[in-house]
């Protein structure tokens, strides 16, 4: 019984220290950003990525896309945050207001990925988890509530189900969608009205991203804690916010895609 218990207590801690960051965009939604940008590689770049994920014993983009999800990986010594918290009334991005915390931020290990990738003496294990983690880092970094201060932690009901505000940008609107990962990636691609822009750095990205929470999500659902009483939000809530999701998904593929052919040409 002493072990159980003891088990159940090293459970908890392990669940609170990954909770403490948020996931973001869920499997699909990873899943999307990856293949939209394997679309767009040059054929030098397929063969250098395709090379690191061989090593890894990895198939596509797609498949590790997912990968800092991990508990396992989210608990090890040094891994960065998920998010910049970005002052919500900020004119823009300060590295020690909104990066200089316990762990890195996301703005800074998208940075050091792309350094790593660079580095041509850089051992093949750093360069496939730099590889691994730009492809995720660079989703992550696109979806608006991991970069605002207020993460959306305050709980809601969404068609009668109660849940948090981020659990529903990570993944309730493209799940509401009703399609696979391919057959949402395909439909992404062969949309002609998304031509978002694709230049920028993480610092711009993670302030679009901020505004977006601010002018799209606050506006509607104020920020609130998430001890607060639950949200109703309306029930085409998830319909009438997919065109801002699908911009951004493919936003972030479009960018993954030249990020990467950036490094290997």
């Amino acid at each position: 019984m002493v072990r159980m218990r003891i088990g159940v207590v090293v459970t908890l801690i392990a669940v609170l220290l990954v909770s403490t960051d948020a996931m973001a965009w869920g499997k699909k939604g990873h899943c999307i950003v990856a293949r939209i940008a394997e679309d767009h590689l040059a054929k030098a770049t397929v063969r250098r990525v395709g090379a690191l994920l061989g090593a890894d014993g990895s198939k596509d983009m797609a498949s590790v896309a997912s990968w800092a999800d991990r508990p396992d990986v989210k608990r090890a010594p040094g891994r960065p945050m998920h998010t910049v918290r970005i002052a919500m009334d900020a004119s823009g991005y300060e590295v020690a207001r909104d990066c200089r915390w316990k762990r890195p931020c996301i703005v800074e290990a998208i940075n050091h990925a792309e350094e790593t990738l660079r580095n041509q003496g850089a051992t093949l294990g750093r360069q496939i988890v730099a590889l691994k983690d730009l492809i995720h880092f660079l989703g992550d970094i696109h979806q608006p509530l991991h970069t605002a201060r207020n993460i959306g932690r305050q709980q809601v009901f969404l068609n009668g189900h109660k849940t948090m505000l981020h659990q529903v940008w990570d993944t309730r609107i493209i799940a509401d969608q009703r399609l696979s990962c391919p057959k949402l990636a395909a439909l992404l691609e062969s949309d002609r009205s998304l031509q978002p822009s694709t230049g920028g750095a993480p610092e711009d990205w993670a302030v679009e991203g901020r505004d977006i929470a601010m002018r799209e999500i606050f506006a509607e659902t104020a920020p609130r804690g998430k001890s607060a009483a639950p949200t109703t939000l309306t029930d085409d809530y998830a319909g009438r916010h997919w065109p801002t999701v699908k911009n951004r998904l493919k936003q972030a593929g479009l960018r993954l895609a030249a990020a990467l052919n950036r490094i290997y040409q």
